[in-house]
């Protein structure tokens, strides 16, 4: 099973107990991330992320924090020996055949870095 990285927010424990009876019953396992709460940055942490003249993105602070959260997530899993890792947020909503999917790898094109996984 591909590892799973889970980002949570410390202050939505609600959030976490519900993934975590999400995951179990589809039979996973997932490390919890501690989100960056965009709310607690500093202004001049904020600063660093907002848009400059090669930048036109005003990112809120929220947005922000939701960034640093994922490249938490990447410089866990470059960090790390698996091959392949899935990060998810703890509002995601996982299809019953997500463990099966996550069990193999022979669907990601060799060539690829980053694959977004999503259905509308």
């Amino acid at each position: 099973m591909m590892k799973s990285y889970l980002i949570n927010l410390d202050r939505s424990p609600e959030r976490l107990e519900r993934m975590a009876v999400v995951f179990a019953s589809l039979g996973m396992e997932f490390a919890r991330t501690p989100a960056v709460d965009g709310r607690l940055l500093s202004v001049e942490e904020r600063q660093r992320w907002l848009s400059d003249e090669e930048t036109p993105f005003q990112l809120t602070a929220g947005e922000i924090g939701c960034f640093l959260s994922h490249r938490k997530c990447w410089e866990a899993a470059a960090a790390g020996s698996e091959s392949h890792v899935a990060i998810f947020e703890d509002d995601v909503h996982l299809g019953k055949n997500a463990a099966e999917i996550l069990s193999r790898t022979d669907w990601i094109p060799d060539d690829a870095d980053v694959v977004k996984i999503e259905t509308f």
